[in-house]
C-alpha cells in the first residue's frame, strides 16, 4: 500500500490512490537496472563429459529408437547458456549489467586478492567483446581444447570458501555506482551438491 500525505492520511488514502501508488511502485521496480553476477565453478568435475540417452522419433507407434550420445561438459553448457543470455540481453535489456566470476581455479584475479577466484568480466553492460570472451571460455571446454583451459586458469577442486566468492561479488556491486539503486543478484553454477564442502561462513 502507498501512503499519501493529505486529507486521507489517517486511512491510508483512497483505494484509487492506493492502486495508483502500487502501479507506480511496480513500474519503478521494473525500470530498475538489473545487476547480475554469474559465479561459475571451474573444478575438474565441470569439464567431465556427460552421457545421455536421446529418444529418436519412432518408426511406428510403440517402437521408439534410443540412441546413446555424449553430451558436452557442464562448463561448456553453462558458457553457452551465458553467451545466449548475453546476446538476448543486448537486444532486450540493453541497460542491464552483467559480471562473471570463475571460482575453483588455480589463478586468481579479484580486487580482494582471494585465492582461486578469477573475475573474467566486471559488472558492465555486455557488448560484442564480452560475447567474444564468453565464447572463448566456452570453447576452452571442448574436448580438444580442454588442456588449454588448464594452461590459462587451471582447476582447483574444492579450494574455495563460497563466502569469499560472495565477498568478491559484494565488492563488485559496491564499486558500481548504479548498483545502489538497482536490483542485485548472484547466480551460482556448479555440479557439486555440497559446494561449501563443510566450510563454515
Amino acid at each position: 500500500m502507498s501512503w499519501n500525505l493529505g486529507e486521507d492520511d489517517w486511512n491510508g488514502g483512497s483505494d484509487e490512490d492506493s492502486d495508483e501508488g502500487d502501479n507506480y511502485s511496480e513500474s519503478k521496480f521494473r525500470n530498475l537496472k538489473s545487476h547480475t553476477i554469474y559465479a561459475v565453478d571451474a573444478s575438474s568435475n565441470m569439464f567431465k563429459k556427460l552421457a545421455r540417452t536421446v529418444h529418436a522419433p519412432a518408426d511406428r507407434p510403440g517402437h521408439a529408437r534410443e540412441e546413446q550420445t555424449e553430451d558436452s561438459s557442464p562448463f561448456y553448457m553453462v558458457m553457452e547458456g551465458l553467451r545466449s543470455g548475453l546476446s538476448e540481453s543486448i537486444i532486450l535489456s540493453p541497460n542491464d549489467l552483467t559480471g562473471i566470476i570463475l571460482y575453483n581455479v588455480r589463478k586468481n584475479s579479484n580486487s580482494m586478492s582471494f585465492d582461486h577466484i578469477y573475475v573474467t568480466m566486471n559488472l558492465s553492460t555486455p557488448g560484442a567483446s564480452d560475447l567474444a570472451s564468453v565464447e572463448a571460455l566456452r570453447d576452452l571446454a571442448l574436448r580438444d581444447e580442454g588442456p588449454k583451459f588448464q594452461q590459462h586458469f587451471g582447476s582447483a577442486d574444492n579450494m574455495v570458501d563460497i563466502s569469499n566468492v560472495l565477498f568478491v561479488a559484494r565488492d563488485i556491486f559496491d564499486s558500481c555506482t548504479t548498483a545502489k539503486q538497482g536490483r542485485k543478484k548472484v547466480i551460482f553454477y556448479t555440479c557439486n551438491d555440497d559446494p561449501q564442502s563443510g566450510m563454515l561462513f
